[in-house]
């Protein structure tokens, strides 16, 4: 049998308004005990065994100062963006590949890191998140990363509106039973949607909708182009080499006498046009006159 963790009062680490519960060995967040301490604005999670940050977290509204570093956290809470007064957010050394839309709600944190993180590795958000080596550098991921996901959030917010105003129901509501009237025959009957449109359309709006709210994939940079680029340069030195060992054959094995011939002429045909360089040069001379 495997040995039983002690159990502790929570109250018993308490200093102040901060509560460190750090090198607990937790493997979930104490929330109801925590939520009855009411005075408390800094509470420290870090070095614990936390996976997954359950719901609830979200009630603990009166935080300002969170640390969760050194755990082993894949998933916060969706209502994460509930901790309104949150000016400090400690998550350096997890395994977080993604945060939720109601990040973006966090309109006072001050102070994020990331670091040590999956998400920070990811293209579209590693420019966003940033180094985080000083505080400034923290001060500015807090601000970026809280203004990507409002304006991530804002955005589902509004195809998902769209998708309530664009499409019908596919059932009509049921209405009761009155007495019947004749309908005028100058009012055309109201044109409905095909089924397979409408359920098209469903799904056009789904597809977009969790490409906003999932995380983008890294790309990989196979970098096809510059394999393809050293590939012709080596092409081409070879087809050089080629031609120069061709040529050379033919001036010493194929035709001697022709490349000697050959070389004679560009020899003479070299010191004719040197020694018209030389009378023109002379003809022209200034000096020549004087």
């Amino acid at each position: 049998m495997g040995e039983k963790k002690e159990k502790f009062n929570i109250r018993d680490k308490l200093n102040g308004d901060i509560l460190d519960l750090s090198l607990s060995q937790m493997t979930k967040v104490p929330v109801k005990q925590i939520c009855s301490l009411k005075n408390i604005t800094t509470l420290d999670l870090s070095n614990n065994n936390l996976v997954v940050i359950q719901e609830n977290f979200g009630t603990l509204q009166h935080l300002k100062s969170i640390d969760l570093s050194c755990n082993q956290i894949v998933k916060l809470p969706d209502n994460l963006g509930n901790l309104s007064k949150l000016i400090h957010l400690n998550l350096y050394n997890n395994s977080l590949e993604w945060l939720p839309l109601s990040f973006g709600d966090l309109k006072k944190l001050r102070y994020l890191d990331l670091k040590q993180n999956p998400i920070q590795k990811l293209p579209e958000l590693s420019s966003v998140i940033g180094p985080c080596f000083t505080s400034r550098d923290c001060s500015v991921a807090a601000k970026n990363t809280v203004k990507y996901f409002a304006e991530r959030k804002e955005l589902v917010e509004r195809l998902e509106r769209l998708e309530a105003m664009a499409l019908p129901p596919t059932e009509e509501a049921t209405v009761p039973e009155g007495p019947k009237k004749k309908k005028s025959k100058k009012r055309g009957k109201k044109k409905q949607l095909p089924s397979d449109k409408i359920n098209n359309a469903k799904e056009d709006f789904e597809d977009v909708l969790t490409v906003v709210k999932s995380p983008p994939k890294p790309k990989h940079n196979n970098s096809p182009k510059k394999s393809s680029s050293a590939f012709v340069a080596v092409s081409l030195f070879f087809l050089l080499l080629t031609f120069n060992m061709f040529l050379f054959y033919l001036a010493t094995i194929k035709y001697p006498e022709t490349f000697e011939k050959i070389l004679e002429y560009i020899e003479i045909e070299s010191f004719r046009l040197r020694v018209t360089d030389f009378v023109q040069n002379f003809i022209t001379s200034p000096d020549l006159f004087n």
